[in-house]
């Protein structure tokens, strides 16, 4: 600097640095920050500068030092303005000082960021057998109101909006578990404490991982910035457990039905009747299965299965004619059960306990169906029924229903049969089922004595979510219908009736004998299913995968062949041979890695079509591209064929006091999920002939696309019968809607009609026997549709017409407001046309002029 020359800007002040306080706005206390910087020796102007994640928020005007007032703060009431409604953001000041408000100011000299929020000491926690802390600490004060003493609740709450796109399974999380920070204490370090739920696992060989955030509580509404903040950063906690007991683990009934433990070991059961497939001795789970007569009355087959979890009850019942799959009992709080289809013959239900249930349907003139289940580590030592106890060793793979060790055969199967009041196909015997315990899900708080409670509880509960690339996505989601499945649900019909082979027996060892069927022999069914079966490029993928047994599927294959004399249940070995390996190769990780072209798991799923599409259709990338007039996941239906129409919903009569009445679900089957599936609607005339049909279909017919519900049912809208408008005199008894509903998967080829009436209760009575709908109407209403109005109920179309009974006779006619109502009508008309007339002159002579 040249001497005597005056500087033109000050010197720079030195680095300011945030601190913030609390300040009294009404009964609250509210946070304020204050940019803290010593007064500079020179007589200054300053200016401060407030930046709040890295942008720029708002400044003071200069002023000196001794009257800063408030002019360095930032206040919560800027910050709400600006957007920033709760603590979690970094925040800085800037300070420059000027010798005049208007002169040259030096350059801006800007605090340390400081966080204003919750500070995570360590967000990843390794959970063994000795408990560990999860530690934080606000960086920021809270206020109370009028200055009392009062607590900031911090929670330790489910992460749920993150998805992992990994193989891996992973824990659930969600819980209410909280830390009181008080006042005075604001500052502190504090922490939640994480312990081990006590497991059937102690080695510690792999991990599952939780996602947990911490937040405020939502009662933390007097605390300003504090409250309803819910995402400080996540806490990822691992528990270690061991899966290797479980690794390639499977139970399965397949086809007539041949079974294998989770331990590995085969077995035949050739029984009629209900029976427990899989449960376990400490959760509210199980699995049965219904097996009856197939493959001309020489063995048995599955046909039903119905899974429980706490009051959840899903079931694919197909053994008596009643084949609408879905939930039987819905009342636990959330959905316990997640059911998903992977086609429309493929359906996998998960159990909160992280076991996995699958059933693929097959068709071979009637429906039956494979059932895998795969086990969970909650499973070890602990699961029982036909697939016996998971050890690791097959030694004790039969233990019976009363705890004693037995081998396959009548006893151990006999064992495991449902009595009637177990059966968890009969709506009627849900009473005594418990919800599911809902605290084997989750990481979760016990009960302390001063709420909130800082010690957590985690333990291995898995979400079985497998490989999320493959696994059925969350659209093909099936979700109860709370009408349907709770016991309060009006109950239209019970779902089965008993079995008359419920307790018959079929012998396996004819095989060996001399009834083979239409000159098979051992030796060339053997030769065949060998031939057939290697042939396969999914066999050919397939056959090193450690849990896939070639020559067992083989074997199955030839007693398939002995029972029904024919080749049609070939299908099913090759169906429980993809099945097996699909799922080996998706939940063990070492098939999912990329060897040179592509992946493991990538090969089988783009060759395991399902049934090898039954020769109709190519398999291109695991779906069949099936050929013309042939439709379906297998391409095993043929379109030129009608489907069969058996039931309508509400047994054909709908009443509007119970249902909208909107729509109407038609069962029967096989139907395809195909924009060109459709239901056809006719109305049912007085004398109950047919309508007259023409080539394109019958006169008057109304034809709406199907809503796909699974192959045994679809739903559609119900036509909207336009109601014409009365006149004065015309009759008031409308009679209910009734239809002749038919279905088609290709609009062309339709099945049989059922009926369907649409009436109201209250003033309607209906009855259907077979094609004859018989409905009486109450002598104390007029009717219009499904409306019932009373004697002197007015139109509901409008107007002044009401509803007028005369002994047997019902008519609109006016009423008291009627004839006034008109009059008026007819004198206002009068009286404004000359002025109309007169209006309409006088314009027209302006325009002409």
């Amino acid at each position: 600097m040249i001497a005597g020359k005056v500087r033109d800007i000050p010197r720079r002040t030195n680095k300011p640095i945030v601190e913030t306080a609390l300040t009294k706005v009404g009964r609250n206390s509210e946070l304020i920050f204050r940019c803290i910087f010593d007064k500079s020796v020179e007589d200054v102007f300053y200016k401060i500068y407030w930046y709040v994640d890295n942008k720029y928020l708002s400044s003071s005007k200069p002023h000196r030092w001794e009257d800063r007032g408030g002019s360095n703060d930032l206040d919560e009431t800027t910050l709400k303005e600006k957007g920033f409604k709760t603590v979690g953001f970094n925040v800085y000041c800037g300070v420059r000082a000027s010798f005049q408000t208007e002169s040259a100011a030096s350059l801006p000299i800007f605090s340390q960021v400081k966080y204003v929020g919750i500070k995570l000491y360590n967000t990843t926690v390794y959970l063994d057998k000795e408990p560990v802390e999860i530690f934080f600490q606000l960086t920021a004060p809270f206020g109370c109101i009028d200055d009392k003493d009062c607590s900031l609740e911090i929670q330790l709450l489910e992460r749920d909006d993150i998805q992992d796109n990994n193989c891996e399974r992973k824990n659930l999380v969600a819980s209410y578990c909280g830390v009181s920070v008080e006042k005075s204490k604001w500052d502190k370090v504090h922490s939640f404490v994480i312990k081990r739920r006590t497991t059937v696992n102690k080695n510690t060989k792999t991990t599952s991982t939780s996602i947990m955030k911490l937040t405020t509580s939502q009662r933390n509404w007097n605390h300003g910035l504090w409250a309803n903040y819910n995402d400080f950063g996540n806490v990822l906690i691992e528990t270690r457990e061991d899966t290797s007991m479980i690794q390639g683990k499977q139970c399965h009934a397949v086809c007539d039905p041949h079974m294998k433990t989770l331990d590995g070991r085969y077995y035949e059961h050739q029984y009629g009747g209900i029976f427990t497939l899989y449960t376990n001795v400490e959760l509210q789970v199980e699995v049965q299965v219904e097996t009856a007569l197939c493959n001309s009355n020489r063995a048995f087959c599955v046909c039903g299965l119905a899974v429980r979890a706490g009051r959840s009850v899903f079931a694919i019942p197909l053994c008596h004619g009643f084949k609408r799959p879905g939930f039987l009992l819905c009342d636990d709080v959330d959905d316990v059960l997640d059911v998903r289809r992977r086609t429309d013959q493929q359906y996998e239900i998960l159990i909160p306990s992280g076991a996995i249930v699958k059933a693929n349907l097959l068709n071979y003139g009637g429906y039956f169906m494979n059932v895998y289940v795969v086990p969970s580590v909650h499973d070890v030592d602990k699961s029982r029924g036909l697939c016996g106890k998971l050890s690791n060793t097959r030694r004790d793979d039969f233990v019976k229903r009363d705890g004693t060790q037995s081998g396959p055969g009548r006893d151990f199967s006999a064992s495991w049969r449902v009595q009637d009041q177990n059966n968890l196909f009969d709506r009627n015997k849900f009473d005594r089922l418990e919800r599911w315990d809902r605290s084997w899900n989750y990481c979760n708080c016990p009960k302390c004595l001063k709420p909130p409670c800082g010690e957590v509880e985690c333990g291995p509960m898995q979400e079985a979510n497998a490989c999320f690339k493959y696994r059925p996505p969350a659209t093909d989601s099936v979700k109860p219908d709370p009408r349907r499945c709770s016991i309060h649900a009006r109950k239209r019909r019970s779902v089965f009736e008993p079995s008359t082979t419920s307790h018959q027996m079929m012998s396996i060892n004819k095989r060996d004998a001399d009834d083979w069927l239409n000159g098979w022999t051992k030796e060339n069914a053997t030769v065949f299913c060998e031939k057939q079966l290697r042939s396969l490029s999914s066999t050919q993928t397939c056959q090193n995968i450690p849990t896939v047994n070639i020559s067992q599927n083989i074997e199955d294959c030839v007693f398939d062949i002995w029972a029904s004399g024919s080749t049609a249940f070939f299908d099913a070995t090759t169906d429980n041979m993809q099945t097996t390996c699909m799922q080996e190769v998706t939940m063990n990780s070492t098939f999912h890695r990329e060897t040179g072209e592509e992946s493991i798991l990538d090969k089988v799923f783009k060759i395991a079509c399902p049934s090898g599409c039954r020769g109709k259709g190519d398999c291109v990338d695991g779906q069949c591209k099936c050929h013309a007039n042939y439709s379906g996941s297998d391409c095993s239906v043929d379109l030129n064929s009608p489907p069969q129409l058996t039931e309508v919903d509400f047994d054909g009569l709908c009443d509007v006091n119970e249902d909208p009445c909107t729509a109407i679900s038609l069962v029967g089957g096989t139907f395809v999920n195909s924009a060109s599936t459709a239901c056809r609607f006719r109305d049912v005339v007085e004398n109950g002939s047919p309508t007259m049909e023409t080539s394109d279909g019958p006169v008057d017919a109304s034809v709406v696309t199907a809503s796909f519900e699974n192959l045994f049912e679809l739903s559609c809208r119900i036509p909207v019968r336009r109601t014409k408008r009365s006149a004065l005199g015309v009759s008031a008894e409308d009679k209910p809607s009734a239809y002749h509903v038919s279905v088609s998967n290709n609009g062309v080829a339709y099945s049989e009609e059922r009926i369907v009436v649409i009436y109201n209760s209250t003033c309607q009575t209906c009855t259907l026997s077979g094609t004859t709908v018989s409905c009486v109407i109450s002598d104390e209403y007029c009717t219009l549709g499904t409306q019932c109005i009373p004697k002197g109920g007015m139109y509901p179309g409008g107007g002044c017409l009401v509803c007028d009974i005369n002994g047997k006779e019902k008519s609109w006619q006016e009423g008291p407001t009627c004839s006034s109502c008109t009059r008026t009508s007819v004198t206002w008309i009068l009286t404004m046309l000359p002025v109309y007339i007169i209006y309409y002159i006088f314009c027209n002579h302006i325009i002409l002029y």
